[in-house]
């Protein structure tokens, strides 16, 4: 992986189930394309890490844990920081893809330079029915290219929780804006849409 080309995003190839065509782009635009195979080497792996940050309760677990685990989780436990491994193929080459479910509490604010000092690419997490969680995007962005200490770094916005119509606050307009204001993806998802989030993720 390139590190360098901060402008270009990891790209998730879906090889999954058809039932798994909506693809919501969770993670969908680091700087390389990933595949599946059945034989995955084990010795001296390269690691990358891809972070979720987001305010707490936006749904950052419900579509971490329905990757790993295939189960959705309705009721919400805050996590302080969780970190999930699965083997993939990235640029032909086998890795580990380390993704990291962090603390969106303000109590844990202080861990979060920590952690984001050894992310190689981030999704911000919103949830369309909680205005504050979309308008503190702006402070997860910057947070973390003042860390990272560069310009552009790879990051995907995500609006969360858009299948609750009768109780979301943002619109998909907004969203885009918030998106184009950072030069970011833009992509939304349910964390009760299965099939969906893990067709976005199963690399």
């Amino acid at each position: 992986m390139d590190r360098k080309r901060d402008e270009e995003y990891l790209y998730v190839k879906c090889c999954s189930l058809r039932s798994r065509q909506r693809i919501s782009y969770w993670c969908s635009h680091l700087p390389v394309t990933m595949a599946t195979s059945s034989a995955v080497p084990s010795d001296n792996l390269p690691t990358y890490k891809l972070v979720v940050v987001g305010d707490g309760g936006v749904g950052k677990s419900a579509l971490t844990i329905q990757f790993f685990q295939k189960i959705f989780v309705s009721d919400y436990d805050p996590t302080i920081e969780d970190s999930y491994l699965k083997h993939t193929e990235i640029d032909g080459q086998w890795a580990i893809l380390d993704v990291l479910d962090t603390a969106g509490q303000e109590e844990f604010s202080a861990m979060r330079e920590q952690y984001m000092r050894t992310g190689d690419g981030f999704l911000i997490v919103f949830s369309v029915t909680d205005k504050a969680s979309f308008e503190h995007v702006d402070r997860f962005h910057q947070l973390i290219l003042r860390v990272k200490d560069r310009e552009a770094f790879p990051m995907v916005l995500v609006a969360n929780k858009v299948d609750l119509v009768h109780l979301r606050k943002i619109t998909s307009d907004q969203g885009q804006e918030m998106a184009a204001k950072h030069n970011r993806e833009y992509s939304v998802t349910s964390d009760k849409e299965l099939g969906s989030v893990m067709g976005q993720l199963d690399v």
